[in-house]
């Protein structure tokens, strides 16, 4: 779950690490998260992955994807900040944040 990626090889580095290492500074706007209240009382939340007629599906943080039915959503609002934690390349030394860098600015091999 999240935005798609693969325009990341058009990017220039210094746009994408600043994406990576601050996620609420642009939100990708195939990525807004929402915040859904329900009738019942209960609570969803994630980015939207799929609507039909009568409902909606979310996809959270870790994959899972929650199925709303259109007529049970009291409010929905876009979130400001984005579903990505920040801090995610504090786990990663300086040689693989320029691993990933690389990885993700380079145009994948096209099979022969």
């Amino acid at each position: 779950m999240g935005p798609d990626l693969s325009n990341s090889v058009h990017r220039d580095y210094a746009s994408l690490l600043r994406d990576i290492r601050n996620p609420n500074a642009s939100i990708n706007p195939d990525a807004v998260a929402y915040q859904v209240e329900l009738l019942d009382g209960g609570t969803a939340m994630g980015t939207r992955v799929g609507e039909t007629a009568d409902e909606l599906k979310f996809a959270s943080p870790g994959g899972h994807v929650t199925t709303v039915k259109k007529s049970n959503i009291r409010e929905m609002k876009a979130m400001s900040t984005s579903l990505m934690p920040p801090g995610l390349l504090e786990a990663l030394s300086e040689q693989e944040v320029k691993d990933l860098m690389t990885f993700l600015m380079t145009a994948p091999e096209r099979e022969k």
